[in-house]
C-alpha cells in the first residue's frame, strides 16, 4: 500500500534532537509513517510535489534499527540531492531479510519549505576536536560534514 503526505504523527518534546511518533495497524503501515512524518518535518507546511522515483534499503536487523537506517538514508539523500519523500510504499520489512521501500521524492525549495526544521549542532565540534588533539589523544585526518542525527 501507497502512503503519502500527510499522515498523522506526533512531534515530541526533546531538548536537543528532534522526536517523532506515529501509529499504525501493521508495522509497515508505522514505518511509512515514520518516513513521511520525517519528511513532513523537513517541508514544514509547504506541499512536496512528487517527481521521481527513489528506492531506499536497510540491512536484516531489528524492527527498530531497519527503520533507523532507513531514517538515515533519507536524511543523507535530503543532505545530498535536496530533494524531500512525498510517497513511501513499504516493499519489504522483515528482520530476516531486511528493509526496502520505494519512494516519490519532490524537490526542497527554501522558500516553499521555510517552515521546515532549523538544523543545528548543540556541540561545537571544532571546539572538540581542538580539545582532544591537543590533549594528545588523537589526530585530524578528515573533516566531515554531519547530515543529521537519529538515536535510535
Amino acid at each position: 500500500m501507497r502512503y503519502a503526505l500527510p499522515q498523522p504523527f506526533e512531534e515530541l518534546d526533546h531538548t536537543a534532537d528532534m522526536g517523532l511518533a506515529v501509529e499504525g495497524a501493521t508495522a509497515e503501515e508505522s514505518l511509512a509513517r515514520l518516513v513521511l512524518a520525517l519528511s513532513a518535518t523537513m517541508a514544514g507546511v509547504g506541499l512536496v510535489t512528487a517527481s521521481r522515483a527513489l528506492e531506499l534499503h536497510a540491512d536484516p536487523g531489528t524492527f527498530a534499527m531497519m527503520a533507523v537506517d532507513l531514517l538515515r538514508e533519507e536524511l543523507r539523500h535530503f543532505a545530498v540531492d535536496r530533494e524531500i519523500v512525498a510517497e513511501v510504499e513499504v516493499l519489504s520489512f522483515d528482520p530476516s531479510s531486511g528493509a526496502r521501500i520505494t519512494c516519490r521524492v519532490g524537490s526542497y525549495d527554501a522558500v516553499r519549505h521555510e517552515e521546515g526544521p532549523e538544523l543545528e549542532a548543540y556541540k561545537d565540534v571544532s571546539e572538540v576536536v581542538d580539545v582532544v588533539e591537543k590533549a594528545g589523544i588523537s589526530h585530524r585526518v578528515a573533516r566531515l560534514v554531519p547530515l543529521g542525527v537519529i538515536k535510535g
